[in-house]
């Protein structure tokens, strides 16, 4: 799954693929509104390098796209668990 904003484009993120994400320094997406910052944990942004890496951009889709898929097979209260909550 992907996310594409302010011409930088975002991946969808899980346990399995966010080692990758955190070894680059990467962040979860984030937006302003309404006066305050929201954060996308599910989204991070892609390391701009990327762009001139098409095989090595494959690889981290594919991830995202297995992200996305887990995520969307999983309960509200599953994925608050997996987040470290209760």
């Amino acid at each position: 799954m992907g996310l594409a904003a302010s011409r930088r484009g975002g991946c969808s993120v899980a346990n399995a693929n966010r080692g990758a994400y955190e070894a680059e320094g990467l962040a979860p997406f984030t937006y302003a509104a309404r006066g305050r910052t929201v954060r996308l944990s599910a989204y991070w942004r892609v390391p701009e390098r990327l762009l001139e890496e098409p095989d090595e951009m494959l690889d981290w889709a594919r991830g995202a796209l297995e992200a996305g898929r887990r995520a969307a097979h999983t309960t509200p209260k599953q994925r608050q668990r997996a987040k470290g909550g209760h």
